[in-house]
């Protein structure tokens, strides 16, 4: 009977020369000390952006890509000695992308679920509206079109700004509100009404 050393040793011959098999053998026996590493290390901020698995994974990943002249090992304390290394790299690696960059900075980042400074209500997500500069240049356009119109065409326009529907417009213009749509596809086309 072999000594647990020649049979990590051999272990770790048939995953160098690709053996599928031994990769699976290595995975279940060492995969729990590298989970236990990443959910010990593992922040709780980084918890909702991270699973323990995305780690573990990772470490693999890395593991196999490593040439083997870089990891050879020569017992199984060495191996886990290794993983472990790499898996607390990798978690503390997200922690600073997670903490201490400006970009991916999660100490800024709020739950809209979470009541705002007062503690009372819930945030609303904040309303896109114009910029300062489209509300100008809409600004400037209205005037443009407003400019030199009749005042019966000025006040539709004005009515239809305000959120007035044709059926009022018309009551208020004493214009038909076939007509009405009829200056408005005019207008949209380029034509002006002097």
């Amino acid at each position: 009977m072999s000594s647990p050393e020649e049979e990590f040793r051999s272990l770790m011959t048939r995953v160098r020369t690709g053996c599928p098999d031994a990769a699976r053998e290595l995975f279940d026996r060492y995969g729990e000390h590298i989970r236990r590493i990443v959910r010990r290390k593992l922040h709780q901020g980084l918890r909702s952006q991270y699973d323990s698995i995305d780690f573990t994974q990772d470490v693999w990943a890395s593991f196999f890509a490593v040439p083997w002249e870089k990891g050879a090992f020569d017992t199984p304390e060495a191996l886990v000695a290794f993983l472990s290394e790499m898996a607390y790299k990798k978690v503390a690696a997200a922690f600073r992308r997670g903490f201490q960059t400006k970009k991916y900075n999660l100490n800024g980042k709020q739950s809209l679920d979470d009541g705002g400074p007062d503690g009372e209500s819930a945030l609303e997500p904040p309303l896109r509206g114009p910029t300062p500069s489209q509300v100008a240049i809409a600004n400037e356009r209205w005037e443009r079109m407003n400019d030199g119109q009749p005042d019966r065409f000025r006040l539709m326009l004005e009515l239809l700004r305000e959120g007035h529907d044709y059926k009022e417009v018309a009551e208020r213009t004493g214009l038909h509100p076939k007509a009405i749509q009829r200056w408005l596809y005019k207008m949209a086309q380029g034509e002006n009404f002097r």
